[in-house]
């Protein structure tokens, strides 16, 4: 068996650390290293972490100065021996299979990077159970426009031979995302599963002070004037992310791929923040400011290549139909929520962008997951284009 090197790094998690480190020490593969990494944490999490290194040998306590979550988890990996990496937060937990299943999927695949689906109250890994050629442009994009799949660092499993570049530690927003494209360049097939094997937690939502920063961001008043949302911290990245590829993509393609985060964020945004009730009016301001946004249209343009061409309107025409836009797709969002339904509310999102501000030609390339959308929502192919077209049919017959 080859041992697996599982990262924990943790800061003030003594009400939660232990119940990972337990889900941990239960997995069904016994062969793997468990480094706590303590990021200078000033509350209980030490003698939490300490314990365990006492009851099972596996246990490796380290306590550093704090540097963050990036350094914390660069500082694991310096000290890891295993062959595989897994990251773990201290607050989530996994099921006992997970490590078994990734390893037996990496290893049986002869794959460099194994992916798992997980539990969040607003995302999901909808990339399903398969395999993928990532040395060819079209199996990265697919794997990269798959956004909650590859931005997440601790649904995967890593062959350490592959990891070449540490986590930006200057970087405190979609860190992951920017490790996952710094250290492409030796990956060269991903298997995924559909199966949930780890566990996100989110705190029950009391107060502001200790709400998740998703939950602040919609909660804030004003917050679309603070230009420190989603999509508008993801863009401050396009250079870091365009430095990322040009060490393993050709110069002709560095935009297709950094500009995708540029387009997608703004369906992650609305769905993020959707979820957690965000005013309608600030997530309208905040989408009206986006639209305007000359790397926002530049994304878009690239988007041509594909056969999707976007529809231009002038600014008083284009706020009245992004605010439809929002109000639909928060509609749909909350519905797919509250009524439990089997939907990906960012595929709903996106079909509804495609219908209500693009034109595709008649065989637009589905490479492209904005060129799919819109040819989903011609031949209603999927459940989530028919759930958009009969949200845009009822709004149609109410304005008429």
């Amino acid at each position: 068996m080859n041992k697996i090197s599982v990262i924990v790094p943790f800061y003030n998690a003594d009400s939660t650390l232990d119940r990972c480190i337990k889900s941990i020490l239960r997995q069904t593969y016994k062969d793997f290293e468990l480094l706590l990494i303590d990021d200078g944490s000033c509350d209980d999490s030490r003698e939490v972490a300490e314990k365990y290194t006492y009851i099972d040998r596996r246990v490796k306590y380290f306590l550093k100065e704090n540097g963050g979550v990036s350094s914390a988890r660069n500082y694991g990996m310096e000290r890891a021996a295993g062959e595989f990496i897994q990251f773990i937060d201290a607050d989530d937990y996994i099921e006992p299979e997970m490590l078994e299943t990734l390893h037996t999927l990496i290893t049986s695949e002869n794959a460099d990077v194994a992916i798992c689906n997980h539990t969040h109250p607003c995302i999901a890994n909808y990339i399903g159970t398969r395999t993928i050629d990532t040395t060819t442009k079209e199996g990265l994009l697919a794997f990269y426009q798959n956004t909650f799949a590859a931005l997440l660092p601790w649904n995967k499993m890593w062959k350490r031979s592959v990891i070449c570049e540490k986590f930006d530690e200057s970087t405190g927003f979609c860190e992951d995302d920017l490790f996952c494209l710094s250290n492409m360049s030796g990956v060269r097939k991903i298997a995924t599963t559909e199966k949930v094997l780890y566990n996100y937690y989110v705190a029950p939502y009391t107060s502001l002070d200790e709400a998740s920063c998703i939950i602040k961001m919609a909660k804030a008043p004003d917050f679309w004037q603070t230009k420190n949302t989603f999509w508008y911290m993801r863009r401050k990245l396009l250079e870091a992310s365009k430095k990322c590829l040009a060490k393993h993509r050709p110069a002709d393609e560095i935009d297709d791929f950094a500009y995708i985060r540029i387009f997608d964020f703004v369906p992650v945004e609305i769905v993020l923040l959707g979820a957690w009730d965000v005013d309608e009016y600030g997530l309208t301001r905040e989408m009206q400011n986006i639209f305007a946004e000359e790397d926002f249209h530049k994304s878009l343009q690239i988007k041509e290549k594909y056969g999707v061409h976007f529809t231009a309107y002038e600014p008083d025409g284009r706020d009245e139909k992004v605010a439809e836009f929002v109000h639909l797709s928060l509609r749909a969002v909350r519905d797919i929520r509250d009524n439990g339904k089997a939907l990906k509310p960012f595929f709903v999102v996106l079909n509804l962008f495609a219908a209500m501000f693009t034109k595709a030609s008649e065989a637009p390339d589905t490479l492209d997951f904005l060129a799919k959308a819109a040819l989903d929502m011609r031949t209603l192919s999927t459940a989530e284009a028919k759930y958009a077209a009969e949200l845009l049919c009822c709004t149609a017959k109410l304005a008429a």
